[in-house]
């Protein structure tokens, strides 16, 4: 393979992982939006997961190619491997939308109108989605201080979730408690941070050389 030949198929794959960057955070907003509006965007949802599927299929040939054609130098055999783990952090994000789509869709309609309920969640989902972007920044941006930065806020997911924990242990009290609709949302809120939190550690590693441990 030729150098031109692999600097671009290089490039590609990095557009790839943009795109699915970029999927990911369209399907959390809709995912978002099915919670507060009805099921309406489920279509495009599903849409949305098809096409994160080619795209890491297509950036996991990529790769293969990449290592088989041609002997990479260090750097490159860094970017080759760190773009398929991000990729498949992107995806599990992406099964974790989905998963809250279908949770969405079967709470009842009096759990859809608790203003605690919306209220923390909204929050919780706000935080990831910025968590997200950050990651999606700082991946583009290739910088690592911004990635550490955005990993900084899984912090705050994880207390969120702890929160909604412990206010449905202690149901009944002042019937203020959370239902477990909530609970299971917020549990995977909480995994996708953890997995754009991993992305980040891969661009530590892809930019400084430096394994680090964010998530």
């Amino acid at each position: 393979m030729l150098r031109q030949n692999y600097d671009a198929e290089l490039e590609n794959m990095r557009k790839d992982i943009l795109l699915m960057g970029d999927l990911s955070i369209r399907m959390f907003d809709l995912c978002t939006n099915i919670f507060q509006s009805g099921p309406d965007a489920a279509a495009r949802l599903e849409e949305m997961e098809k096409q994160q599927d080619l795209v890491e299929k297509e950036i996991e040939e990529t790769a293969t190619r990449l290592i088989t054609l041609q002997q990479p130098v260090a750097k490159d055999t860094r970017e080759v491997v760190c773009a398929v783990r991000i990729a498949t952090n992107w995806r599990k994000i992406s099964s974790h939308i989905t998963d809250i789509s279908e949770y969405s869709e079967t709470c009842p309609e009096k759990v859809r109108q608790n203003p605690e309920e919306r209220e923390i969640l909204k929050q919780i989902t706000a935080a990831a989605a910025d968590m997200m972007r950050g990651a999606l920044s700082a991946y583009e941006k290739r910088d690592a201080d911004e990635a550490v930065r955005t990993a900084g806020t899984d912090d705050e997911i994880d207390a969120l979730f702890w929160k909604i924990r412990k206010e449905l242990m202690t149901e009944g009290a002042e019937g203020k408690a959370l239902s477990l609709c909530a609970l299971m949302i917020a549990e995977h809120v909480e995994r996708i941070g953890d997995h754009a939190a991993n992305i980040c550690e891969e661009i530590v590693y892809l930019e400084k050389y430096e394994l680090v441990k964010l998530n």
